[in-house]
């Protein structure tokens, strides 16, 4: 009984563990704003561990964009004026 109690013991403190390395996981919210100054991306982290972003791509229909100006060109034209 004793050998069942503590393999046991074992076990709960395992779970133990990996619940408390979830509870500080980063949990990065994004956010993306219209309105009449424009087109905003917003990147936050509301988890309570730290996130460290070391890039960024932004693709369009599958396409990597270089510049946020041949975003709005593949998206609206070249003619459309929006810079």
């Amino acid at each position: 009984m004793s050998v069942c109690a503590l393999a046991l013991s074992f076990s709960e403190l395992s779970l133990m563990r990996s619940e408390q390395r979830a509870q500080v996981w980063p949990y990065i919210d994004i956010a993306i704003s219209y309105g009449q100054d424009g087109f905003g991306v917003t990147l936050a982290n509301k988890g309570t561990g730290p996130a460290l972003i070391k890039s960024v791509v932004v693709k369009n229909e599958a396409q990597t964009v270089l510049s946020w100006q041949s975003l709005i060109d593949q998206s609206l034209g070249d003619d459309s004026g929006v810079g």
